[in-house]
């Protein structure tokens, strides 16, 4: 009987979708602290957007991987260094996955992309390189995945989805 319901919450687990897992954005064998988390201190994560978004304190010029296979969708590394924030963002780099959802990878350094629009990249592949661009005052990434829902007004919004990461093979 008990391997009967193990199997049965096992079908209806697949069949509902099992939640997706990000790999870490960062190459394997480094570590790095995650400075905000949903649940935890929130000092800028308070959009629909941002609410599940986490921040990573890195080193400038930390290679940032791709944590799930898509397209890049969208991206920006003309902001420098010394200027003032002209976005949130600074540089970043989008990738839009199979199922509709968007990562951002955020306040990447100056020139710091290493990749296209357009291109298709795979859980790993490096993306670009870490920085403190936007409205950042020290280097970090930011790493959010969101969906665009319609709201009650009727507009398409951003909104961001928790994430649950995964560390070796999934």
């Amino acid at each position: 009987m008990r391997a009967a319901c193990l199997a049965l919450g096992l079908a209806w687990a697949a069949s509902t979708g099992a939640e997706t897992l990000y790999r870490l954005p960062w190459a394997e064998g480094l570590a790095f602290t995650f400075t905000q988390v949903p649940g935890g201190r929130i000092t800028t994560h308070f959009t629909k957007a941002t609410l599940h978004a986490v921040d990573i304190a890195m080193p400038e010029g930390t290679p940032v991987v791709a944590a799930r296979a898509g397209v890049v969708a969208a991206l920006d590394a003309r902001h420098g260094a010394s200027e003032e924030p002209l976005t949130y963002e600074g540089n970043f780099v989008r990738v839009r996955h199979s199922d509709g959802t968007t990562a951002i990878y955020a306040h990447l350094r100056h020139q710091g992309v290493a990749i296209a629009v357009g291109d298709a990249v795979i859980a790993g592949q490096l993306l670009g390189y870490s920085g403190a661009s936007g409205d950042a005052e020290e280097p970090h990434l930011h790493f959010a995945v969101t969906r665009l829902e319609e709201n009650s007004s009727g507009w398409q919004e951003e909104v961001s989805l928790p994430v649950r990461f995964y560390v070796g093979v999934p």
